[in-house]
């Protein structure tokens, strides 16, 4: 068996006394073991196929493998084995909270910034690595950007529609199949090659992840750009190969119905989970992005709903992609829009919640949970 990536661990959720975890694996052979036990006891492994994925005369599996392991008085392990090699994570007591790691920002908007880092670049990933093996992780939350995208405009076929005129780009049918297949492709061995860096790797097969997506796994500043950019046919192709990958790699899923844990109802992305007395809401900020909102109505009572259904919740973790704390820079905004050649810098502190278009969304939000916290007895903490 030739193991290209896996396997990536993915929470999905703690119900009836399990703790149940999804692995994902991309091959190119069969994978002739698999095995889990915790315990002492075997552990079901339930394979499902995620499809195929053809790229450079290669065709490559995509599986998952869910595990239910059973929680115990005591936090426990869980063993498992796809193929060569054996991996094991930790499973939390029964009733108790997770203890949770953080990351966001896995890469480098600028490839060439690799190199000033070398053999340093994944100095964050090594370090967290040591503290898991010193008190292990339950769950590692992502907050956005677990891939970078930028490498993308220098394909061939997306770089010359980049060099042409802004009104030809909006004005341009949808993308042809070729520049369809260059996105595409790069997406795909994108995941594999930046997931697969063994000190990312570790991490990612012995601590089960929940992860939201940020613009960078689309592109950068996504939402953030003028209507008529956002919605031509090319963006808007980028947008769909980029939310296939997220729910195929990030996700485990094969379309968003499949998607673990979404919230009903809502056009986005956005998923919550319990564990315990302990809840973790993931919002998704660039789905539904634009200039005048970061979330739809729609989105935002889905997640309010899900909210007014919990009892007993002492701590809720809310996943912002977009830091709901940050310095105000609303007036450099209104100044730079009087200024010629500043469009890109304009973008960026669009995509602040302190942008003068999300200033009254960041503010509902920070209302609602604030009133909610209090009507409940719980503890907030945004992410």
């Amino acid at each position: 068996m030739a193991v290209v990536l896996g396997p990536v661990l993915k929470f999905c959720g703690a119900e009836d006394g399990h703790w149940i975890v999804s692995a994902l694996v991309v091959y190119t052979d069969d994978i002739p073991a698999t095995g889990a036990a915790s315990g002492g006891l075997a552990v079901p492994m339930e394979r499902h196929s995620l499809g195929e994925r053809a790229l450079k005369g290669v065709t490559y599996k995509i599986d998952t493998f869910r595990m239910r392991v059973p929680q115990a008085a005591a936090d426990g392990h869980c063993s498992y084995r796809i193929g060569e090699h054996t991996h094991d994570f930790t499973v939390p007591a029964a009733g108790h909270p997770p203890t949770c790691a953080y990351a966001s920002c896995n890469g480098f908007s600028d490839p060439k910034k690799i190199k000033d880092y070398g053999h340093k670049k994944n100095a964050m990933w090594s370090r967290m690595d040591q503290n898991h093996a010193r008190r292990p992780y339950h769950l590692l939350l992502m907050g956005g950007d677990q891939l970078y995208s930028d490498a993308m405009w220098h394909g061939k076929l997306l770089k010359t529609w980049a060099a042409s005129p802004s009104s030809s780009k909006v004005t341009q049918k949808p993308m042809t199949a070729a520049l369809q297949r260059e996105i595409d492709d790069f997406f795909f061995q994108a995941y594999l090659s930046a997931w697969a860096q063994p000190e990312l790797a570790r991490m990612l097969a012995t601590v089960p992840t929940v992860m939201m997506w940020d613009d960078h796994d689309i592109i950068d500043g996504w939402g953030s750009y003028p209507k008529e950019f956002q919605s031509c046919g090319v963006f808007q192709g980028i947008y769909d190969i980029a939310r296939r990958h997220f729910l195929l790699f990030q996700q485990h899923a094969a379309d968003a119905s499949a998607m673990p844990q979404k919230l009903p109802d809502q056009p986005g992305h956005s998923y919550a989970l319990r564990v315990g007395d302990c809840g973790i809401l993931a919002l998704d900020l660039r789905s539904e992005r634009s200039t005048e909102q970061v979330m739809s109505p729609a989105a935002w009572n889905a997640v309010y709903a899900w909210l007014e259904q919990q009892r007993e919740l002492r701590h809720l973790l809310v996943m912002s992609s977009i830091p709901v704390v940050h310095p105000d820079f609303s007036t450099l905004e209104m100044l730079l829009c009087a200024l010629p050649g500043r469009q890109e810098l304009e973008d960026d502190l669009k995509d602040h919640w302190l942008s003068r278009s999300h200033q009254w969304e960041r503010l509902r939000l920070i209302h609602r949970l604030q009133e909610w916290s209090a009507a409940h007895g719980s503890r907030v903490t945004i992410l």
